[in-house]
């Protein structure tokens, strides 16, 4: 049953995702954060609505960038606080949930230098250049799986510099599909 709403909150996420109306390198955490939050409660939800209870909130993500790596920062910055420290933290709980029962099981990219990396390293890797706020990340034991290229690569992007642009992998894109079957998320939060 919780398969079956993973594609509904997917839907969600990609209708609510308004990239146009922001600057994009103030509002990383902000959006990221503010997002997530609407999406557990929804989530809490419906899993009470059904009564139905699980310990971690399994999560895959799509694109392993800048809203990414200001999410998985906030799981680890706030793990070990109380509600009194969660200076930052619009909800310090939702339910019985907490920042620390976020589980991430899966993770995608398309970019060599995330690909293959425990995904406590590849938030940090280039061409991301959001704030790090928490860089003492554990490792998470997810690695980055290569996703498919659905909009093409642009080629000119080559031309510009390394450090703003994807680097595309070389390796074959995984199946995507058998990979969450596999790992079982609640959510699939697309952040491409």
């Amino acid at each position: 049953m919780l398969s079956s709403i993973v594609f509904r909150f997917y839907l969600l996420l990609k209708k609510e995702a308004k990239w146009g109306e922001f600057d994009l390198p103030d509002i990383y955490t902000r959006y990221a954060r503010k997002l997530f939050e609407n999406l557990i409660k929804k989530f809490i939800n419906h899993l009470n609505s059904h009564n139905v209870a699980v310990k971690m909130i399994k999560l895959a993500i799509v694109g392993i960038g800048n809203c990414a790596s200001s999410l998985i920062q906030g799981i680890y910055h706030y793990e070990n606080k109380n509600k009194d420290q969660c200076v930052g933290l619009l909800n310090y709980k939702i339910d019985n949930y907490k920042p620390s029962d976020i589980d991430i099981v899966a993770a995608f990219d398309i970019d060599e230098r995330k690909v293959g990396k425990d995904v406590s390293e590849a938030i940090f890797a280039k061409p991301n250049n959001t704030k790090i706020f928490f860089e003492n990340i554990p490792k998470i034991g997810t690695k980055v799986l290569r996703g498919t290229t659905f909009d093409d690569f642009p080629q000119h992007m080559n031309d510009y510099d390394e450090n703003i642009r994807f680097k595309e992998s070389p390796e074959k894109p995984v199946d995507v599909v058998k990979i969450l079957k596999e790992t079982k998320p609640y959510f699939l939060l697309d952040l491409c």
